[in-house]
């Protein structure tokens, strides 16, 4: 700023009087002090000066520690009219405050409004200050479940959690969605610091899951079989028994008829024969008749375990039986 008068040789009373003048006059108008945001006061619009004026105010709030008062008032110069320092200073006063992800977001604000000159240095520390913040910031997940609007609950590791909005720590986490009358729905998240996941979660309709049907077989379940094989076998083994039965009936019939029609020819012998064949015939009678009852009893219940569903029947019991005048087998049921 300077200072111009002319001067001429003069008379010492005159010299004081025009010297006087001058410094009166002072520098020119267009020469005023520089605002709050580096632009000439005499240059500024209304509206400017009442921003600079409350960027003033702002400022000593700041000083004082009053970051929430300083906040409003800066949000208001950046209003009236924007620029680099209001900016900057929101993103301070948040940081201050504590407001990280604000904070984040308004450093990034200023960076982004490419400022020049003396804001370099600013924003150089800006660019740090962002990630030493994102470095204290855990994650965060948006949440977007559908059917929209259904009044579901949210759990993150078993512990509930509000939703849709939830804090993470870093590292893996189980988030699960539920809500009443649905299948709940889960997702394992691998969160690092700072990110912002976004997850959508689908439920579906309890009666919608249908279970898978039952084999059903038709079939019996083969445990009858057992008796049934068993049953036809014995059956069997007993009609065999039938032949000899009836070879030895014939050698007795032959004997008797020699006895009857031939007497005095070796009557004792004859008789003995009779008598044994008669003997050995019933033996094989009552041995094939057990038999084959033993076996058709063992078919039966073979049958009837099928069709109950495999619940075991009573076994019989066999048991030989041999007496003066014959032999067979007796056969005896528990149920």
């Amino acid at each position: 700023m300077t200072t111009s008068c002319l001067f001429k040789r003069v008379r010492p009373a005159g010299f004081i009087a025009l010297f006087t003048a001058c410094a009166l006059v002072g520098p020119p108008a267009t020469e005023a002090r520089a605002g709050a945001y580096g632009v000439t006061v005499a240059a500024l619009t209304p509206k400017q000066r009442l921003a600079a004026a409350t960027y003033k105010k702002a400022k000593m709030r700041f000083v004082a520690g009053d970051y929430d008062g300083a906040l409003t008032l800066f949000r208001q110069a950046e209003q009236l009219h924007p620029g680099a320092a209001p900016k900057h200073k929101i993103a301070e006063c948040l940081d201050k405050l504590g407001r990280t992800e604000e904070a984040i977001a308004a450093y990034q604000l200023f960076i982004d409004s490419n400022p020049t000159g003396k804001y370099q240095q600013r924003v150089a520390r800006a660019r740090q200050r962002i990630e030493q913040l994102k470095a204290t910031l855990g994650a965060k997940a948006t949440l977007t479940v559908t059917p929209v609007g259904i009044a579901f609950a949210v759990s993150v590791d078993g512990v509930p959690s509000r939703g849709p909005e939830v804090a993470l720590s870093a590292g893996q986490h189980t988030i699960e969605v539920s809500a009443p009358g649905y299948q709940p729905a889960r997702q394992q998240v691998n969160a690092a610091k700072g990110q912002h996941l976004n997850l959508q979660f689908a439920l579906l309709p309890v009666a919608s899951v249908q279970p898978p049907m039952p084999f059903e077989s038709n079939d019996d379940d083969g445990s009858g079989q057992p008796l049934i094989i068993a049953g036809l076998v014995v059956a069997g083994v007993g009609a065999a028994a039938f032949v000899p039965m009836g070879v030895f009936g014939v050698q007795a019939l032959d004997a008797k008829d020699r006895f009857d029609n031939q007497p005095g020819q070796n009557t004792a012998a004859v008789a003995d024969e009779a008598e044994n064949n008669a003997l050995l015939s019933d033996v094989f009678l009552g041995i094939g008749g057990g038999l084959v009852l033993t076996g058709a009893a063992l078919i039966v219940f073979g049958a009837s375990s099928d069709s109950d569903g495999g619940d075991s029947a009573a076994l019989p019991i066999i048991t030989p039986v041999v007496g003066a005048n014959g032999a067979g087998v007796s056969a005896s049921w528990a149920f």
